[in-house]
């Protein structure tokens, strides 16, 4: 196998630039199946074409095969000999697949010799080779998409092979063209510049002989300058060299057609080169002889201005970060601020160090100082933001998979499924995108498995026999809302609650009690479903459970609102950023904790008497609402319990978590903080509401307080002590 060693940091490009060639390609795949869309062709076409070079540059050779098998059916759909139907589509996501299993094995060994790619590029390959045969008799009863294009005619002096590939290609309406092209004699490496223009043939059409072979210019160690080549294809000469112009450090490009264009073909499209001589003896422009000539010409150029263009199309177009990858993009403009950044912090530094050389009284020092801290915190709150910003993705790196995961999931469950989406360019911390995607996933294929109902049972209901499912995103009020929302048969709490019942999750008592919202909040406990049979869809009950705590892990949250045969809406609440958060500090015991603002809903003093009690749990009444109290010695132990003034007022923070409102003890409030929230190794997920630690100015360590956790060990306390007792009641 050919390898153009690669150093670390290209590689890591490489695997990139290649996995966003990747997204683009299989986004693109549902779009096209969605209607013909010309630009959609010319993307992926351009996407897969940029992959090849790549993967063939870096000496991959099952992803380069691949993809040029993949390229070739594309190459179909663009001319039109190809209709881009469910089963094409499917050959071609599946390329999609195997092609990331490549990536993935390149990353983890260096290079993608283990995939087997064989039996796909077989596939293929006799698709491609099926709409040659379909197109074939509709070509030589002049039924050719491409029209009038000259096609050759065998003709004596030629070698057996050649003549029998010549007579081969003229039944199918191609051109067959003898090329040798030579590369200047100070090209650096000049079998790149052949391997290149391998790659411009293989875009061309098929090379059917070449002196060196492919094997023997992919040679590293080879130096060959000269290329004979004899190319089948569908463009003119003028083409295939204007084509080739596209390679640097090519001196000479030879072209001439074996065999004789056919007379009748001759006269109905003249060479471009004597149609553009008599055009400029008419006094006319050579673009203007073009718009003159036949129609079939006139497409062909077309498309081969087209082809060159897309084989000239680097990278960069796709933009965007790479999802999954352990990498951001990150702009040189952001990168050069932030130099600028830092350079004002060293400045800051220069002057602090001479502040112990420099002889200045009291005031002097004091006033200096002042003029540092002041300078220090404008440069660190813009450096702040900057970061911010540059870790902030767009969902779009998220959502641009769930099209392909709907289309196939719809398709293997005969529904028909109109997946919209809206506010990809919403920016999230990528940190938080990376938590969000299996409860998507998970959200979305519910909404097509248990939301949308089936074509017929569609129809009976009078709705159109495709459902929608539509997945929004939104900023509002510094908060990102996801929505994933369905117009299907919608969830009936009264079943929700019968189900709960007869599983043993809930009591009698409690079904009565729960209503609408409640009831439907039963979906999220573990091992609940309505589900009568067990698919590898869903219907095991282990998911929604799985949904909630991984969003309550990023301290966002989950809700569901639906109605009986109008549909669902799932709505996930998450924060901008997990990095830093503004936080109420307070203290509890001995201990200071960072309680994020976004769950503090307002801040009140209780009266040591005011207190009362409701099913044996403390309550206070806040604005004529009810609301649990807790003193967090209760979740944590008798070391981390609030004295309790029974003579006094006392502080309380009432905070709202997932499951509702809940009053909590503190000793003391310290006030408004920005934290840096730092995980604690070990620690994550092991104490119930507890997410993490910030260390503060004065060195001293707090305790991130995770409302949710906290709240449901409250909750989960509250159902072990009324078992206990044997009694129910609503839940604290």
């Amino acid at each position: 196998m050919a390898r153009f060693e690669l150093t670390p940091e290209e590689m890591e490009l490489f695997l990139t630039e290649s996995a966003e060639q990747v997204d683009t390609i299989e986004e693109l795949l549902v779009v096209l199946e969605q209607g013909n869309d010309p630009d959609a062709v010319a993307a992926i076409f351009r996407a897969a074409h940029t992959l090849k070079g790549g993967a063939a540059t870096a000496g991959m050779e099952a992803t380069a095969r691949l993809t040029h098998a993949l390229e070739s059916l594309l190459d179909q759909i663009r001319q039109g000999r190809r209709e881009p139907d469910a089963d094409t589509v499917d050959a071609l996501l599946e390329t999609v697949d195997v092609l990331r299993r490549c990536l993935r094995a390149i990353e983890e060994t260096g290079n993608d010799a283990g995939v087997n790619v064989d039996p796909l590029v077989e596939r293929l390959e006799a698709l491609a080779s099926h709409a040659e045969d379909d197109a074939g008799p509709a070509r030589a009863a002049g039924g050719s998409a491409r029209g009038s294009r000259p096609a050759t005619a065998p003709s004596g002096g030629l070698d057996p092979a050649l003549a029998a590939l010549v007579q081969e290609a003229a039944a199918a309406g191609r051109n067959v063209f003898r090329c040798r092209i030579e590369v200047e004699e100070d090209a650096a490496m000049p079998s790149i510049r052949l391997y290149q223009t391998l790659m411009v043939f293989d875009e061309l059409g098929r090379l059917a002989q070449s002196t060196p072979t492919r094997a023997q210019i992919e040679d590293p160690m080879s130096e060959h300058r000269v290329l004979d080549a004899v190319l089948v294809t569908d463009r003119t000469a003028a083409e295939v060299r204007q084509a080739l112009a596209e390679v640097s450090q090519l001196r000479s490009i030879e072209i001439e057609p074996v065999g004789e264009p056919a007379a009748e073909q001759v006269a109905a499209a003249p060479e471009p080169a004597a149609a553009a001589e008599r055009s400029e003896e008419n006094g006319a422009p050579v673009g203007a002889a073009e718009a003159k000539a036949p129609a079939g010409t006139a497409a062909a150029a077309g498309n081969g201005r087209a082809g060159t263009a897309a084989g000239g199309k680097n990278s960069g177009d796709s933009g965007g970060a790479a999802l999954g990858a352990d990498t951001v993009r990150v702009s040189v403009r952001v990168l050069d601020k932030l130099m600028n950044l830092v350079g004002e912090l060293v400045i800051d530094r220069t002057r602090l160090a001479r502040l112990g050389h420099v002889e200045m009284d009291r005031h002097q020092l004091v006033e200096e100082l002042n003029l540092v801290a002041s300078h220090l915190n404008r440069i660190t709150t813009d450096l702040q933001d900057t970061i911010m910003s540059a870790r902030m993705v767009p969902l779009e790196t998220l959502f641009r998979r769930f099209p392909r995961m709907a289309r196939d999931l719809a398709r293997r469950l005969n529904k028909e499924v109109n997946f919209v989406m809206s506010g990809e360019d919403t920016e999230l911390d990528r940190a938080v995108i990376e938590q969000i995607s299996d409860p998507l996933v998970h959200l979305i294929r519910n909404a097509i498995d248990h939301g949308l109902e089936p074509p017929e049972q569609r129809r009976a209901a009078g709705k159109p026999p495709a459902g929608t499912v539509r997945l929004a995103a939104y900023h509002q009020e510094n908060h990102i809302y996801i929505e994933v929302a369905d117009d299907g048969r919608g969830i009936d709490p009264e079943k929700i609650k019968r189900v709960a019942l007869a599983k043993g999750l809930i009591t009698e008592e409690q079904a009565k009690q729960l209503h609408g919202s409640e009831a439907l909040d039963l979906l999220f406990l573990p091992g609940f479903t309505t589900s009568q049979q067990v698919t590898d869809v869903s219907g095991r009950g282990v998911g929604l459970d799985v949904v909630r705590r991984n969003i309550e892990r990023v301290n966002g949250s989950v809700t569901v609102a639906s109605e009986v045969g109008k549909g669902t809406v799932w709505t996930i609440r998450l924060p901008l950023t997990l990095a830093i958060v503004q936080a109420m500090l307070v203290r509890i015991h001995r201990t200071i904790f960072a309680v994020p603002l976004d769950s503090v809903d307002e801040i009140v003093l209780v009266h040591g008497r005011s207190v009362h009690y409701a099913n044996g749990w403390p309550m206070v009444t806040i604005r004529e609402q009810v609301i649990p109290l807790v003193n967090p010695g209760l979740v944590w132990g008798d070391e981390f319990a609030a004295a309790w003034n029974e003579a006094d007022d006392n502080p309380v923070l009432i905070l709202q978590s997932a499951t509702g409102r809940l009053a909590v003890a503190v000793d003391e409030l310290i006030g408004e903080q920005e934290t840096v929230i730092k995980t604690i190794e070990g620690l994550d997920g092991q104490v119930p509401g507890i997410s993490g630690a910030s260390i503060l100015g004065d060195g001293s360590v707090a305790l991130i307080f995770d409302v949710t956790g906290f709240a449901k060990e409250v909750r989960r306390i509250d159902h072990r002590v009324r078992r206990r007792e044997g009694r129910y009641g609503k839940s604290a």
